[in-house]
């Protein structure tokens, strides 16, 4: 990862706890590994193909020594440049400021354009500064750039449930529940995809489901205060589910045929049993 105060506060307990890989390189890789950070693998072949010398090599070495360290020849002067302001972009949008990383991802795109890491998290945080001014409308055009990026790039798992999140905002509930499906589908243990899905469920008074999915991502989410924040988003389900089953229960009634030892329950808005 590029050095900056974003990266070095991740890396320092990543380094702690896991093997490290380190990539250096420019604006591709700078997005690579933010996809190899969020556990998606298939990022790690797109690293090793993007260390091939020349279009003309079939074969090239990668090496990994004891401590599982992955070098990328260096990026020319231009392409660093712009890997900064794809870093710094970053930074931006972890203090707050959206807006100013947009700004710059504009410039990376214009430069790079295929690059999707870019464009996804442009979308993303463009979702976001519309929610945040409370224009839902305005959620339309992230969310199209979303829905063709899947498309594009289906083996890539945060463009999943961050499709999933947008169309949980604009109510499409049955789309957004595919979407975290296949990103749970695709990872199992990524956490987030499972909130969003309690959440969606929860929108469709499913609460069992909701409650299922939101335990698992009190599983496996590393968050200690979300974990705690989901706990009792749980017992409000627990109980609005309970209420539920209640009011199910109570809106029928009970007929009887002694002669016939039949009897049976049925709603009792029938007008005719």
């Amino acid at each position: 990862p590029l050095e900056r105060d974003l990266m070095k506060t991740d890396f320092k307990t990543f380094v702690n706890e896991k093997r490290q890989l380190v990539i250096i390189g420019g604006v591709k890789m700078a997005g690579l590994t933010l996809r190899i950070r969020g556990g998606d693998v298939a990022a790690i072949r797109d690293a090793v193909l993007l260390a091939r010398p020349s279009d003309k090599s079939l074969t090239w070495t990668v090496s990994f020594d004891n401590d599982w360290r992955l070098t990328i020849p260096s990026a020319s002067n231009e392409d660093q440049e712009i890997a900064n302001l794809f870093a710094d972009g970053l930074i931006l949008h972890e203090k707050g400021d959206n807006e100013g990383a947009i700004r710059l991802f504009d410039i990376v795109l214009k430069t790079y354009p295929d690059v999707v890491e870019a464009e996804f998290l442009r979308a993303v945080y463009a979702r976001d500064i519309a929610i945040s001014k409370g224009k839902v409308e305005a959620v339309s055009e992230p969310l199209v750039i979303l829905t063709r990026l899947v498309k594009e790039n289906p083996q890539f798992i945060d463009l999943h449930y961050e499709l999933g999140e947008t169309l949980r905002i604009v109510g499409r509930t049955d789309e957004a529940i595919k979407a975290y499906k296949k990103a749970i589908e695709m990872q199992p243990e990524y956490s987030l995809p499972y909130y969003g899905l309690g959440l969606a469920l929860k929108d469709k008074e499913n609460f069992s489901g909701a409650i299922s999915a939101l335990e698992k991502f009190r599983k496996y989410t590393d968050l200690e205060g979300q974990k705690e924040k989901t706990k009792k988003l749980i017992a409000q389900l627990e109980t609005e589910n309970k209420s539920k089953e209640e009011k199910k229960s109570s809106n029928y009634k009970n007929y009887a045929n002694v002669l016939h030892k039949f009897t049976c329950n049925y709603p009792e808005n029938w007008s005719e049993l």
